[in-house]
């Protein structure tokens, strides 16, 4: 398999749009066909881990101390303060998947994509926005029952303070109600195959 010119890809997204769920969609179509390699960063929070998250999974949960200790040593080759807590991406993931010709994929927020493109080249990177609709991401949200009402309004605030900046970055891709996952992190795959000829 040839090295891929693009070398990471990100997902944005407001809080509940199902990033996760299309992410893992798209790393099992990479695995199934084969013309690529995909793989998660697993990124660095100060959140609180929550039921059901296996740390080193799910995220890396650490200590806010931490967390100030590594982003002072330039651990991170973006870092994000979102709804009270700090999230970092870690350089030695994507230093270690592109010397072994493995495409980064990140699920992040709009300025951690900013911050990613700036760091590696924009021609490097895709970024796909999932555009879903507010009814879908409300429904999304509560039916999670992982965040408190705080969280929720907090989480809420944030992206519509975001969604600017979302619009501005990535291509859009249909998500929610009439539009599967399946369909999406299709639509994905093959405008990663079709930028690496």
């Amino acid at each position: 398999m040839k090295k891929p010119k693009i070398l990471a890809v990100m997902i944005i997204a407001r809080s509940g749009a199902g990033k996760g769920t299309v992410a893992k969609v798209l790393i099992s179509f990479a695995d199934i066909h084969k013309e690529i390699q995909l793989k998660l960063s697993v990124s660095d929070t100060t959140r609180p881990q929550k039921d059901g998250e296996i740390n080193g999974i799910h995220y890396n949960f650490i200590s806010l101390e931490e967390f100030q200790r590594r982003k002072e040593a330039g651990y991170y080759i973006e870092t994000d303060y979102y709804a009270g807590n700090w999230y970092g991406s870690p350089h030695d993931q994507f230093f270690a998947n592109k010397s072994a010709g493995i495409i980064t994929l990140y699920d992040v927020e709009a300025n951690g994509a900013e911050a990613i493109q700036q760091s590696i080249g924009k021609d490097a990177c895709l970024i796909f926005r999932l555009h879903v609709p507010l009814k879908t991401l409300d429904e999304r949200v509560l039916g999670r029952n992982r965040d408190t009402p705080e969280e929720q309004g907090l989480r809420k605030m944030e992206d519509v303070k975001r969604t600017a900046k979302m619009i501005e970055l990535g291509t859009p891709i249909e998500y929610g109600e009439d539009v599967l996952a399946d369909a999406a992190a299709n639509e994905m795959y093959n405008a990663i195959l079709a930028a690496n000829v």
